[in-house]
């Protein structure tokens, strides 16, 4: 009995010990249920607050996009200067000038056409004529049977003709080609030296070429300059040593009057008008006032309404590709003042109406332009 007492008593300890672990698990287990709810409150918090900073985020980056993409629009409207506003004010205008011009675009092309095949008739019609004739002589041995006493006067235009042929052989292209020299043989001691035109004079010397046939004194040659010789390589039978001379002095006084047009404007003038653009609306001759802007590097354009339309002379003076404009009064239509428009010459002030002003005037005007705050 004393031993199932004992045993009894040791069991009721264990269970109590199991009891009271019992007691511990679940107290342990109701702080971590706790805890895992607090932990999932937390979890749904971080998430709510998450979401919250995305949607924040996402209205900030739309914001921003609309805020850049505005600026970019307002930085290209100011990019647009007053001249291109009245071009886009204009717009209406050469739309329908243009269709206009559409329509007769569309005519002359019908009456081109009628006009080549009209061509295409007379071409055949002269080939015709031509083998009925049966002459097949060239052109040259024509004029040249021509040139006899008796028929010189049926070649009226070969006098002009010759005088357009030395002109064209004297031209500044011939005269200052690359390193081309040019000159003239000199007899002296019984042999010849080199004289170039207004240059110096070659002892040495050696014919190619052309130039190597019987050497003739009252011609020009042209060469090259090799070391203390000249190598000539081209005879001009039809240009003399004097006519060269002369052609050469003319060149010097003509770039010694353009050095003096410098003295008609300040001395900042060249870099004011240099590469500037300006259309001059004339009849006139203007070689004096082409020069003279040119020798200041502008880049003029001269023009009337005989050389160009009307309406390209309007359009090209209101266009991006024109700085200034000039409108000589001597050279206006009545067409070209009421294309371009009264109001248009006086609100514009890249386009000025001029009166009797000399090439002189008309170069101080430019300056004076060009020298405006823009």
């Amino acid at each position: 009995m004393t031993i199932c007492h004992k045993q009894l008593a040791t069991s009721q300890q264990q269970l109590s010990k199991l009891h009271q672990q019992l007691v511990d698990v679940t107290s342990e287990n109701a702080k971590l249920t706790v805890q895992w709810q607090q932990a999932r409150d937390f979890s749904h918090s971080v998430s709510n607050w998450f979401a919250l900073g995305i949607l924040i985020y996402n209205r900030a980056d739309n914001l921003y996009t609309a805020a850049y993409q505005q600026r970019a629009f307002n930085q290209t409207q100011q990019l647009l200067t007053p001249k291109d506003r009245q071009h886009l004010a204009r717009y209406e205008d050469f739309k329908k000038q243009f269709s206009s011009q559409d329509q007769l675009i569309t005519r002359l092309k019908a009456i081109n056409h009628e006009a080549t095949a009209e061509n295409r008739r007379l071409k055949r019609r002269l080939i015709k004529a031509a083998s009925s004739s049966g002459s097949t002589v060239p052109l040259v041995d024509q004029v040249m049977a021509k040139i006899t006493p008796a028929k010189i006067n049926s070649v009226a235009w070969l006098p002009a003709a010759h005088r357009r042929y030395h002109h064209v052989l004297l031209e500044d292209v011939l005269i200052n080609t690359g390193n081309r020299i040019f000159g003239c043989f000199i007899p002296h001691h019984g042999g010849y030296y080199f004289q170039v035109v207004n240059g110096r004079a070659y002892q040495k010397y050696r014919r190619l070429g052309a130039a190597k046939r019987t050497l003739t004194k009252n011609a020009v040659y042209a060469g090259i300059i090799d070391g203390d010789r000249v190598l000539v390589t081209t005879i001009f039978h039809d240009i003399t040593p004097l006519q060269l001379r002369s052609h050469h002095e003319l060149q010097l006084h003509r770039r010694r009057a353009r050095s003096n047009y410098q003295a008609l404007l300040p001395a900042d003038a060249e870099i004011k008008l240099t590469g500037k653009k300006i259309l001059i609306v004339t009849r006139q001759r203007t070689q004096r006032l082409n020069q003279m802007l040119r020798a200041f590097g502008v880049e003029p354009l001269i023009v009337n309404n005989h050389e160009k339309s009307i309406n390209w002379i309007a359009t090209t003076a209101v266009s991006n590709q024109i700085d200034f404009t000039l409108l000589l009064s001597e050279g206006l239509s009545h067409s070209m003042l009421s294309t371009l428009g009264k109001e248009t010459i006086k609100t514009r002030r890249d386009i000025e109406l001029v009166y009797n002003e000399s090439p002189e005037e008309l170069l101080r005007r430019c300056y004076r332009f060009f020298s405006q705050p823009t």
